[in-house]
């Protein structure tokens, strides 16, 4: 039995449009045209491979017949993991907005410091701690002599 493409093209989206074209150009279905689009020959392409593994002569290698066994059940879960994998993507980029909603600074890159901004970092904290050393003794010198003012004229 000879199978055409366009019995393995159930799930394609673009089915209908490949076969309409096919048939204004009085072609057979035997041939996919050139621009079909990449998934759908994918899509074409394993359930070909689907059906080979599931008609497999009888008389093969137990190997064999393992190995096409797992390749059988591989192919049949690529819908459920294609599903699995857009509903986490889709949970992962609501939970990111919502937490980008919430906070944009824990999603921005923080910048690497250089060694000359860190030296000056280190200079400016420097000035402010002296700064703020100065103001210290100097209001302590202004309370000293206000007490000795205070104690001369008593």
């Amino acid at each position: 039995m000879r199978m055409i493409w366009s019995d393995f093209l159930g799930g394609c989206p673009c089915l209908h449009i490949i076969l309409s074209i096919s048939a204004d150009l009085n072609t057979s279905r035997a041939c996919l045209p050139p621009f079909i689009h990449t998934k759908c020959r994918i899509q074409a392409r394993v359930a070909y491979r689907i059906n080979e593994l599931e008609h497999l002569p009888g008389a093969i290698p137990d190997t064999l017949r393992t190995n096409a066994m797992i390749e059988l059940r591989a192919l049949r879960l690529l819908d459920f993991q294609k599903q699995l994998r857009s509903e986490i993507l889709q949970c992962a980029r609501r939970s990111t907005t919502l937490e980008t909603a919430l906070n944009l600074k824990a999603y921005k890159r923080p910048k690497r410091q250089s060694m000359r901004e860190a030296r000056i970092t280190e200079k400016l904290e420097k000035q402010q701690k002296l700064e703020q050393e100065r103001r210290k003794r100097q209001k302590h010198q202004v309370r000293r002599n206000i007490r000795f003012i205070v104690c001369i004229r008593l």
